[in-house]
This record gives C-alpha cells, sequence and structure tokens, in this order.
C-alpha cells in the first residue's frame, strides 16, 4: 500500500483572515441613527424656498426623518435625485407645497397642515401609517389626537423605533416681567434623533436630542442636547387665551432660542409610525 503523500516543505501556509474593520465609536449619547439623520437648514439657499424658508421648518423637520426612513427600508419616502441631498432638497418643495402640507411663507406650518400632509405623502409613496399621533395644546387632525395637551416625554421617545419619527412643536415665548406667565410669540418645528442620554452619555430621561433647522442655530447643524424642564405654575398665554403653564416642558441647555430672552416650551408632538416594508 503507498503512503499517504507528505505536504512539501516549500508549501507556504495560507494567510489569516484580515480583521474586520471596527465601526467607528459613535459621538457620547448619539445613536447611529442620530449620526446618520440628515440635518438641513430651512435657509439653505439650495431650496429655493420663498422668504429665504424662515416660514419651513415643519417640512425641512419631517425631511430630515424621511431621508432617514427612506435610507433604512422605505426607500420609495426619498424623491428622484442624483444624491441624497438632491433628493432631500426635492422631497422639502414637494411636501411643503399646497398638495401636502401647504406651508405658508409668512405662516409656516400648523399641526394641521404638517399631519395631514405627512400622512397623505407617506400613503401615496406606497406605505401603511400604523401610528400618526399628536400630544399638545394646538389645534390639529382629530383622528390623529391623543386627547393630551401637556406631550409626553417617554411617548415622544416611543417614536424613535426601527420604522419611526418624531418631531417637537415648540413655542417662543415671552415672559412676563409682572407674573409668572409666558406670552407666545411664534413657533418652530425640530427632529427628534434621539433620547435619554445626556452629551456624556449618561442616563437623561428629561433630555432629547434634536435636529434644529433654524439658521439661528450656533455653530450651524449638529445634534442638539436640549433637557426638558417641567414647568410647575404660571400661565400660557396666546393672543386673548390664557391656560395654565403646568405640566409642560421648557426645553433648555443646548436649544437655541430664536431672541434672547425668549423661553422655548414644547406646544405639541408629533409620532410617526410605518408598518414593515413588504
Amino acid at each position: 500500500m503507498p503512503e499517504p503523500a507528505t505536504p512539501s516543505a516549500s508549501a507556504t501556509p495560507a494567510a489569516p483572515d484580515p480583521p474586520a474593520p471596527e465601526a467607528p465609536a459613535l459621538p457620547p449619547g448619539l445613536t447611529a441613527r442620530a449620526v446618520d439623520t440628515p440635518d438641513l437648514t430651512q435657509t439653505d439657499a439650495a431650496l429655493g424656498l420663498p422668504g429665504n424658508g424662515n416660514s419651513y421648518c415643519g417640512p425641512v423637520a419631517v425631511s430630515n426623518s424621511l431621508m432617514w426612513l427612506a435610507a433604512n427600508g422605505y426607500p420609495l419616502l426619498a424623491p428622484d435625485g442624483e444624491t441624497p441631498r438632491e433628493q432631500q432638497v426635492e422631497l422639502v418643495r414637494l411636501i411643503s407645497s399646497q398638495k401636502y402640507m401647504a406651508t405658508g411663507p409668512r405662516s409656516g406650518t400648523g399641526p394641521m397642515g404638517l399631519m395631514h400632509g405627512l400622512d397623505r405623502y407617506v400613503r401615496r409613496a406606497g406605505y401603511v401609517v400604523t401610528r400618526l399621533e399628536y400630544e399638545g395644546w394646538r389645534q390639529h387632525p382629530y383622528e390623529f389626537t391623543r386627547h393630551e395637551p401637556h406631550p409626553n416625554l417617554e411617548w415622544i421617545a416611543s417614536g424613535l423605533g426601527p420604522r419611526g419619527a418624531a418631531f417637537v412643536h415648540v413655542g417662543w415665548y415671552a415672559p412676563s416681567p409682572h407674573a409668572e406667565a409666558y406670552r407666545r410669540k411664534g413657533g418652530h418645528w425640530l427632529s427628534v434623533v434621539a433620547a435619554g442620554k445626556d452629551e456624556a452619555g449618561s442616563d437623561a430621561p428629561d433630555v432629547l436630542v434634536l435636529h434644529d433647522p433654524a439658521p439661528y442655530q450656533d455653530g450651524g447643524p449638529k445634534s442638539v442636547f436640549a433637557r426638558a424642564r417641567r414647568i410647575e405654575g404660571g400661565w400660557m398665554l396666546d393672543g386673548k387665551a390664557a391656560f395654565p403653564a403646568k405640566g409642560y416642558y421648557e426645553l433648555t441647555g443646548g436649544m437655541a432660542l430664536k431672541e434672547a430672552g425668549e423661553v422655548a416650551i414644547i406646544d405639541g408632538a408629533v409620532v410617526l409610525e410605518l408598518a414593515p416594508p413588504s
């Protein structure tokens, strides 16, 4: 019987597989979602919006999250374009139009227009909306209400699942020098990209991480760590209306204010969730 062949002494052993590259470390307090979500500025010249985009925070904030969803299982949410940026620019123009949110060059986008437009756009893209909800005191579509005038932080964070998105609508309020009261001067939409961690990565249930489309955001686009301080007394004033401020949240910390001396209070919030893509 022939002896088994022995390997040649000159044979070169196979080189080991190179180690898999490590994923880059995330900044403290941020998730991959927060890092990957766009942060478009509403006055970006490429948008070519009426009034230089000063009243277009709503569709721009929504476009940030829709582009993230488009890159994570829902590609039809992004319109045609050579690059993701071109797609997002076209998306803002589309959803701000009369066909969807009907954003006004001076009046902006209220919860009514934003929610009806968002619902219509997502469904026309071919996806199923399983949850579109509103908490807050501003006028909004009855079919989407949670009958809760005070936005809840845990509920806002619940929109940050792999098939969801969340947005906050803050009011700009001028504190009264003579009484514990806040008079509303305007409003602003922001994308929520993470929640529950502070800049150091420590647990912080009162922190919302936001992408702010405002041009006055100090330092330009970035993830903003805003701390929610629960208001325990006083009044909120809007026109001739007055109602207790207790239970609402003022956003402090990294939250940029439109005018010095103003207070940012969460008037309302929107949570969106889609069915799994087929």
